[in-house]
């Protein structure tokens, strides 16, 4: 889009920080700069006063609208201040090239996706949430969610009623690693039935806020039936009065939305506390730091202490990747690398040579969220002087395996000379398998130099890439060939058990560029080879006799497969061609019984949202290996996504009386009985938690507690721990308005179903725009819950 401030340049950065691993991945810029190390800077310790700080005024149009406008919901408030304290278009130039490669995916690929999808984000938001207000999409509520959060799994649009205002209702799945639960809604509202959509907040709206005049009516109804029966307040009868009528005359799932956002909460009216509901929205409001949690390196460039190590995209390599079926039904994604040995990295040291590169590999799913990365590891294998004269004019070939768990995938990866910075980039789109299918399908198929079988193979031993059982794939790539050899391909078919007895139909055709085929060969394939899970591999290796030399693609068609036919591969037919030599490197890997292997499968169902395989696979890992603290870890976090708050508290009890004084156990058992409407319990176990050295935040903590006391009814705990919370941050207007709630509570004047302003909105209105702490305001700001009963 024209006028945008996008990087410069064509060259690509190696990535070597030590900096935290961010979900969000892309491919790296097109030139950017790696920050010196060991520079002394740390953040908290940077003296700002050598670099004043510019008015957005001063910036010349292109950088104010970039910092005002194009990435004002996803820059930190540091960075924001670090860009301001710069005084030369250059250093803002480069400020932005970094901006973008510190959030950069996949480093060392030609694209940044990062940015591309932020873009895609900023235009729809400016498209579709600008057109019934004054204000551009961008600053508005919706548009703001949307860049932050992306495009919601569904949308539900309630126009104007008679007992609703017009309403939309977000649901989410989103990546744990960004600090919010991994499901959620969002309902957003017209207030009074006016204006543009703001963001609604079960406590500090209300559900009332939702109705109109009649629905408001139907409701204070409905309360006062509960009112009569004398079992929950005045407030908390209301608050079902309302969600009566939208389950009723609307909606049951905005009913359920409007009591709180979080769905594994819906069922819990009696107890739960609204408060988790704007936890989880000041939680959205700091997903910029989660993505980006200091900004060391914009102070670096404020400095000027920076250090150039442009890398270049020159290093001529093939590869190929493939998932396949382990026999213990657990899927894998095989990567193998094929590089020329002299631009490698080859030296000699006291008489021995050695050869070093680098290798980074990353998974990510059809929602571009990280769900695997080695990170950028450095490869070193020691030659005698025989092997390494061979390198020089021969390849090596790069080969490991990883862990994967089923459902589309894009591999990428990179392989770099550590020392000349050359470096190239791959990527590949896979279909990753689950055991158990319910129809004919064709896995992805690899080509090979040959197909091995291994003896006395023990299940438990490690495996070496492209070993599925006892068997093993050596893979050739694209070649080249000689029609003399052949070639063979490997592939995996999966069957229904017990549904076909006739023989599957396998075509392997080889194609031309114009897409004619040279030649083609029909192998029927029983279903009775199929193992345990339904997998057949099958290896078949077909004759190029006769083919001229040239460039061709091979397909695979499994007939029944209503996918179709495989993506071509690349062959190249070089008749004559006389074998180089070839250095295979491959890492020995666990098997899939591995408590390893588990954990990380684990983490992956985690990131792609399938809460309850992760739970499952944890629960069998913890069988084996109760005391695995990792495996633990995970399924405490798993347990609180998916809402099992009850198995949580049952997983943690033992674990706390061993360590009556580990905070963390004691914070989470607290988190879990609040959920569970156990505020007394809830109440004990934080006070534990205080006692025991806990940081008494006033974002987080001191208001959990109040939270707590609140829905207990005891107002004065509640009232001092929120006073606390002010002298400790003192710019929290919404504690202040809760607090004067609690006084008119504790006084029994004042209305009890008080709400904001239609102009306080969640996020700040207009003046959040141009706000540099408006970050950190909104996050420090809290809530307090409903009594208990409602």
């Amino acid at each position: 889009s024209a006028g945008r401030t996008r990087p410069r340049g064509r060259s690509t950065v190696a990535l070597r920080s030590n900096r935290w691993r961010r979900p969000l991945r892309d491919l790296a810029l097109a030139l950017a700069l790696t920050l010196a190390p060991a520079t002394g800077i740390a953040v908290q310790d940077f003296d700002t006063s050598d670099y004043p700080r510019l008015d957005l005024d001063d910036l010349a149009e292109p950088y104010r609208r970039w910092v005002e406008e194009e990435v004002v919901w996803i820059i930190t408030d540091k960075e924001r201040d670090a860009f301001l304290r710069l005084h030369s278009d250059a250093k803002r130039d480069l400020f932005v090239n970094e901006f973008w490669r510190q959030r950069d995916p996949t480093p060392g690929t030609p694209r940044n996706e990062y940015f591309e999808l932020h873009y895609e984000r900023l235009d729809y938001a400016n498209k579709f949430f600008g057109r019934d207000t004054p204000l551009p999409g961008w600053r508005t509520e919706r548009g703001r969610a949307y860049i932050l959060l992306g495009e919601p799994r569904s949308i539900s649009r309630f126009p104007n009623t008679l007992v609703l205002y017009p309403a939309e209702l977000w649901f989410y799945q989103a990546d744990p690693a960004l600090g919010i639960p991994p499901f959620f809604h969002l309902v957003f509202f017209k207030d009074f039935g006016a204006g543009d959509m703001r963001l609604y907040s079960p406590l500090v709206d209300t559900p009332m806020r939702l109705l109109t005049g009649a629905g408001q009516v139907q409701a204070r109804l409905n309360a006062g039936e509960a009112m009569d029966m004398g079992v929950m307040t005045e407030e908390a009868a209301m608050a079902i009065g309302a969600y009566e009528v939208l389950r009723d005359l609307v909606d049951g799932e905005i009913a359920s939305a409007a009591i709180s956002l979080i769905p594994s909460e819906a069922g819990m009216l009696a107890g739960m506390s609204p408060f988790r509901s704007d936890l989880l929205l000041a939680q959205i409001s700091r997903i910029p730091e989660m993505i980006m949690p200091d900004a060391m390196w914009a102070y670096r460039i404020v400095a000027g202490i920076t250090e150039s190590k442009v890398r270049f995209e020159t290093l001529p390599l093939q590869a190929t990747a493939v998932a396949l079926l382990d026999p213990s039904g657990v899927p894998f994604i095989h990567f193998a690398a094929l590089a020329p040995g002299n631009r490698l990295n080859l030296r000699a040291h006291e008489d021995e040579w050695y050869v070093t590169y680098e290798v980074g590999v990353s998974q990510t799913d059809a929602q571009q969220r990280l769900v695997f990365e080695t990170g950028e590891r450095v490869v070193e294998s020691a030659l005698d002087a025989e092997r390494a004269r061979e390198l020089r004019h021969g390849r090596v070939l790069y080969m490991e395996r990883f862990p994967a768990t089923p459902g589309r995938r894009t591999v990428s990866a990179t392989l770099a000379n550590n020392i000349s910075r050359e470096f190239g980039a791959v990527a590949f789109e896979l279909d990753v398998p689950s055991p158990g299918s319910d129809r004919i399908r064709g896995g992805d198929p690899v080509l090979c130099r040959e197909v091995g079988e291994l003896h006395d193979v023990d299940p438990l031993d490690d495996v070496v890439p492209f070993q599925i059982g006892d068997l093993l794939v050596v893979p050739a790539l694209d070649g080249p060939y000689d029609e003399r050899d052949g070639v063979t391909v490997f592939h995996q078919v999966f069957v229904p058990a017990g549904r076909h007895a006739a023989a599957i139909k396998v075509t392997y055709s080889i194609l031309a560029g114009d897409g004619t085929i040279v030649a083609q060969t029909v192998v029927p394939v029983s279903p009775d080879r199929a193992d345990a899970n339904g997998v057949i591999n099958q290896a078949v290796r077909l004759n190029l006799t006769g083919i001229v030399a040239g460039n061709y693609g091979v397909r695979v068609d499994v007939a029944g497969d209503i996918d179709g036919p495989s993506a071509l591969l690349p062959m190249r037919l070089v008749p004559g061609y006389e074998p180089e030599t070839i250095i295979l490197q491959a890492r020995r890997h666990p098997p899939a019984s591995d408590p390893g292997v588990m954990l990380e499968r684990a983490r992956q169902f985690r990131v792609i949202g399938e809460i309850g395989e992760g739970i499952r696979v944890l629960e069998e890992l913890l069988r084996r290996a109760p005391d695995d603290e990792e495996a633990v870890q995970l399924q405490i976090q798993l347990l609180s996504d998916a809402g099992r708050y009850a198995e949580l508290d049952e997983l943690l009890t033992p674990r706390l009386a061993e360590r009556p004084k580990d905070v963390q156990l004691l914070l989470l058992q607290a988190e879990a009985n609040a959920a569970l409407g156990e505020h007394y319990d809830a109440i004990r176990f934080y006070e534990r938690a205080r006692l025991a050295g806990a940081t008494e935040t006033a974002e987080l903590f001191n208001h959990l507690l109040a939270a707590e006391y609140y829905a207990e009814e005891r107002l004065e705990e509640a009232r001092e721990l929120l006073q606390r919370s002010l002298d400790l941050t003192p710019e929290q207007p919404e504690v202040r308005r809760l607090l004067e709630r609690i006084r008119e509570r504790a006084s029994g004047s004042g209305d009890a179903l008080a709400v904001s302003r239609p102009d306080d909105h969640l996020w700040g209105g207009q003046a959040a725009v141009t706000d540099s702490n408006f970050v950190a305001s909104y996050a420090t700001r809290v809530s307090l819950p409903a009594p208990s009963g409602e």
